[in-house]
């Protein structure tokens, strides 16, 4: 098991972009849990880039996680984006029909110039 790491930058105004590298699970889940919910209440970011590309794990806590952060910034108008790149973590989105509900792209500045 790998710990995870969470980077948070703001790459433009409304723009909150979090980095994430290691794996996402149940022990792992709450600070990515905490970031999106600080992120969403402050009413700061129009938008929420979530770069998976560093990621080697995710389970159904994480993908709840991201689900959620979805959820509330649709609900005050934002929006979230994830960067994922072809492979096996891109495969379960498809496999959850998650990738029905979130913007997948390939690349950070795709994300962000579909966020400006």
């Amino acid at each position: 098991m790998q710990d995870l790491q969470l980077l948070l930058s703001e790459p433009s105004a409304g723009v909150l972009e979090m980095k994430l590298a290691g794996e996402v699970d149940m022990a792992t889940v709450d600070p990515l849990r905490e970031a999106t919910k600080t992120a969403v209440s402050s009413g700061e970011y129009d938008t929420l880039v979530f770069d998976l590309t560093g990621l080697t794990f995710i389970d159904s806590t994480g993908l709840h996680a991201l689900t959620e952060a979805n959820r509330s910034m649709m609900a005050r108008g934002g929006q979230v984006q994830i960067v994922c790149a072809p492979g096996n973590l891109l495969k379960v989105f498809q496999l959850t029909g998650l990738d029905q509900i979130f913007p997948i792209v390939h690349s950070r500045a795709e994300a962000f110039s579909i966020a400006a």
